[in-house]
């Protein structure tokens, strides 16, 4: 598989005085107009269904086009650390956003910071009586014996050792992997310009949106300068190492290979 780049990792320009967490968990209502309180919300849900537990920060991997991983699909926050500046994996894997979660989970929300910041869809839709994606993955996980196993072994050693540094597990359930970039030839309504260079390419015709506006939605999120040039990202744009990849898909019991249009992903094809 030909997914080497020769570029040299460029040096990402972080965006002054401004809280990317606080830009990405702007605790709106997804059902009403007033500003949720989910501190109460939470209180709620742990109320009626137990402990707030997730999968995801565990046994899971999402990582979009633009290259700074997600604690899940289902949330706007992302790790500060771009795919290119990290040794491996398993670095990423163990930024704060993810560590900070995994021991609120451990403790019991007593303390809630990062959970709040970062669960604030499955929250709202759990305490308004629909089942959330949160519920959906913990049932998938659970279903495989090792992934069950190796979640159920991580925790333990977070309850142990009071830190949510785990390390790379050994077995993943889900990977979701958009990083090869957003080329694609359709224009589904729902897409996004990140996901889609042709939604991309008609929103900047139109009008719509221009080049700096796409790169200011990543910046906003993450804290930093994304290192790509819309509409387009591509592969070469996220540095990636090949050994680190296949690390990761070693482990995967699932692996999801999005985009873009998955099959005009030269990387999701070549032998």
């Amino acid at each position: 598989m030909k997914i080497k780049t020769e570029k040299d990792a460029p040096d990402l320009i972080p965006l002054e005085n401004h809280d990317a967490d606080a830009y990405a968990a702007v605790p709106h209502d997804y059902f009403k107009k007033d500003q949720p309180d989910l501190d109460h919300m939470l209180n709620e849900v742990i109320e009626k269904k137990g402990d707030f537990f997730c999968s995801q920060p565990w046994v899971h991997m999402y990582m979009p086009t633009y290259g700074f991983q997600h604690i899940c699909c289902n949330t706007s926050m992302s790790v500060k650390k771009h795919i290119s500046q990290a040794e491996n994996f398993e670095e990423l894997y163990n930024q704060p956003e993810f560590t900070k979660l995994r021991e609120e989970m451990c403790g019991g929300h007593k303390n809630r910071e990062r959970t709040l910041k970062t669960c604030v869809r499955c929250i709202q839709t759990e305490y308004r009586g629909f089942p959330s994606l949160r519920e959906s993955y913990n049932k998938s996980a659970t279903r495989n014996v090792q992934t069950k196993d190796e979640m159920n072994r991580l925790v333990r050693q977070v309850k142990r050792t009071g830190s949510g540094e785990i390390g790379l597990p050994e077995h993943l359930h889900t990977v979701e992997l958009k990083v090869w970039g957003n080329y694609c030839n359709l224009k589904c309504i729902m897409c996004s310009v990140e996901d889609s260079s042709s939604v991309a390419e008609e929103q900047m015709e139109l009008g719509e949106i221009n080049e700096q506006q796409i790169k200011d939605r990543v910046t906003l999120r993450t804290g930093f300068e994304p290192p790509f040039t819309p509409p387009l990202i591509r592969y070469e744009d996220n540095y990636i190492k090949e050994e680190e990849y296949w690390k990761i898909i070693d482990r995967a019991k699932r692996i999801k290979l999005i985009g873009g249009e998955t099959f005009l992903q030269k990387q999701n094809i070549q032998k």
